[in-house]
């Protein structure tokens, strides 16, 4: 019976290096499974529309510490009936660029982030993206600096910025992924990695889910409202007839009286 050959040096080496990659690999997955429960955590307990810049901001964060580059991420909720786009943005606060701003909605969470939630009316410049809403399609925007600067042109002027901000032009790029009442829209550099997809899709998915949830909240609570008034109006209408019979009540006595007075 002979003895199995010993492992070399470099064999040991390159077994050690592939568990240290395999290792890698399962803290990573872990990790996102985490940000993926907290997300859909803060997803499901939205009770007001306040609620909605929270989740595009936890979202925000969650992809930047994971590795994905992304200067600034959007929900847009769209209501086709009314001909409106409700925003919930999240940024890099731009004073880090030397960028003020004149309108007060654009809000600055701390040192790092910037977020803000605006209405857009639904004009023939969402017509693209509301096309790829509509196939239910993922799309990506590439643009030159020109086409960006004047896509985003409206915005800036809203916004009142000092000057446009930094991750504009051909290196950025941007990923629209749909879901059932909007789109989530995230600029990032270069092209995403399969990986970094595959999150952001889990992700809207999340939100997806929590938003109708959101909505059949609102839903219930607007129910719960008619019926309280309808309930107070009842009760009113209740007080009034009663109050009405004690003063018929009232007015019949003296004719009873003077009727009683002519028998004596």
């Amino acid at each position: 019976m002979t003895d199995k050959p010993k492992p070399t040096t470099e064999a040991l080496h390159r077994q050690i290096e592939q568990l240290q990659v395999e290792s890698q690999r399962l803290q990573a997955r872990l990790l996102r499974e985490q940000t993926q429960g907290e997300l859909r955590s803060e997803v499901w307990t939205m009770r007001n529309p306040k609620d909605l810049l929270k989740v595009i901001l936890k979202m925000f964060a969650q992809m930047r510490s994971l590795g994905i580059e992304t200067p600034v991420s959007s929900i847009f909720f769209i209501n086709e009936e009314e001909g409106v786009l409700f925003a919930y943005t999240a940024a890099e606060n731009m004073r880090q660029f030397d960028i003020s701003w004149t309108n007060p909605m654009l809000i600055e969470i701390d040192a790092e982030t910037v977020a803000v939630n605006y209405e857009l009316p639904l004009d023939q410049m969402w017509e693209a993206e509301v096309s790829h809403w509509r196939k239910g399609e993922t799309w990506i925007e590439r643009r030159n600096l020109e086409e960006d600067l004047a896509g985003a042109e409206a915005i800036h002027k809203f916004l009142g910025l000092s000057k446009p901000p930094p991750w504009m032009g051909p290196e950025w790029k941007q990923t629209g992924i749909p879901f059932k009442d909007g789109w989530v829209m995230v600029r990032h550099r270069g092209e995403l990695a399969e990986a970094d997809l595959n999150l952001v899709l889990t992700f809207t998915e999340a939100l997806s889910m929590g938003y109708m949830r959101y909505q059949d909240f609102r839903h219930l609570e607007a129910q719960n409202q008619s019926l309280q008034e309808a309930l107070r109006a009842l009760r009113e209408a209740q007080h009034q007839l009663v109050l009405q019979e004690k003063i018929a009540s009232l007015g019949h006595h003296p004719a009873r009286t003077q009727y009683a007075h002519r028998r004596d």
